[in-house]
């Protein structure tokens, strides 16, 4: 199967794709694997590919994406009033 992505439409990916291993894996230790982060790494290393390469950056000695900081403070503000959100309606 192949899926044609815009550029924009790429990087709408990679916002989804970093918040929903944010909101599924949050809870976790760090450095534990689990099942999100595959599908995670197959957007991920496309980045480059797509003219995206300012929001993922890969680390050859580890074979492993990560997203940059830029990627991270554009999205944050939206998880930080997520979590605020949920807080409130927990009461």
């Amino acid at each position: 199967m192949k899926i044609h992505f815009t550029k924009a439409e790429y990087k709408q990916l990679l916002d989804l794709a970093f918040i929903g291993h944010w909101v599924m894996t949050a809870h976790e230790a760090g450095g534990v694997k689990n099942p999100y982060d595959a599908i995670e790494q197959k957007i991920y290393s496309h980045a480059k590919a797509m003219g995206c390469e300012d929001y993922v950056d890969y680390d050859k000695a580890s074979d492993w994406y990560y997203n940059t900081a830029l990627l991270e403070e554009e999205l944050m503000g939206f998880l930080d009033e997520y979590e605020r959100q949920a807080f409130l309606n927990q009461f």
